[in-house]
């Protein structure tokens, strides 16, 4: 993704929020050392050295069934944590029955929105933590509708009873 930052439109506050930058680092260097049982200065320079093979890291957690289908953590020069929330149903029903290839292109979704997220400012900060868990609650919604019809053919039947059926989501 670094690749493209020269070619896409810039944004007024193309930067991350250096507070919310080093609340990140600190968790992830946290988890780390507890999870490793290494020290936390043994446990960042691990993290940097990963960081320095890839801007890009995919975690995966229990942030409840509730709670977004994912979130970015912003971690400065254009790093990003793509945490996907392992309760919500996208993860069992989409994310981890998918192939290698198309988990790899929901990563790079995720990710394109998850910048956008992490550099937004003012009105568009509050637009992208509301929309996410509108987005989420709806993803999740949709799965569930999905799963109790998967067994017809008809995909149509399905668009059908979805938008019949929009005001219950």
């Amino acid at each position: 993704m670094a690749e493209i930052e020269g070619i896409v439109r810039p944004r007024p506050a193309e930067t991350e929020d250096p507070k919310a930058v080093e609340e990140a680092m600190d968790d992830l260097v946290k988890e780390r050392s507890n999870s490793k049982k290494k020290s936390l200065e043994e446990a960042k320079t691990e993290i940097e050295m990963e960081f320095e093979k890839n801007p890009f890291k995919v975690e995966y957690k229990s942030t409840g069934v509730h709670s977004p289908f994912f979130d970015v953590s912003p971690l400065g020069d254009s790093k990003l944590v793509l945490v996907i929330n392992k309760d919500h149903n996208f993860f069992s029903n989409v994310y981890a029955n998918a192939s290698n290839d198309v988990r790899s292109n929901l990563e790079l979704l995720l990710f394109a929105i998850g910048k956008a997220k992490s550099t937004a400012r003012g009105t568009a900060k509050i637009l992208y933590h509301t929309e996410l868990s509108e987005w989420s609650r709806w993803l999740q919604s949709a799965i569930e509708v999905k799963s109790k019809y998967k067994e017809h053919k008809d995909e149509d039947e399905l668009a059908v009873f979805l938008e019949a059926n929009e005001s219950k989501f």
